[in-house]
């Protein structure tokens, strides 16, 4: 795991990459805007759950965290809303032609 001041550092960039004040980020990790301050300022160690938190909710790289790896944010698959029903036609016909096979 990395050390504390890592993480104060972290903590701090990616609340000021999200544009949102301590108070506003201590909100949606469910903390007190003093202890994010704490933590930000290297005075106290976030807890694992303070960690997960902020990994789930901002969808955070776990490398990037405790690793110093890799990119801030979590890559994610989108699709886009007329794709939906291509995508699910496509995975019914695969399914059904598996099950025929076995069959």
């Amino acid at each position: 795991m990395t050390n504390s001041s890592n993480y104060s550092i972290k903590f701090r960039k990616i609340r000021k990459y999200l544009a949102v004040t301590q108070s506003e980020f201590a909100e949606k990790l469910g903390i007190q805007q003093a202890n994010l301050s704490a933590i930000e300022l290297g005075k106290r160690n976030p807890t694992l759950d303070m960690i997960d938190s902020l990994i789930n909710k901002f969808n955070i790289s776990p490398d990037y965290i405790h690793l110093d790896q890799g990119q801030m944010f979590r890559e994610q698959e989108t699709i886009k809303e007329e794709n939906l029903e291509e995508l699910i036609e496509r995975k019914v016909k695969e399914i059904l032609a598996r099950e025929r096979e076995a069959n």
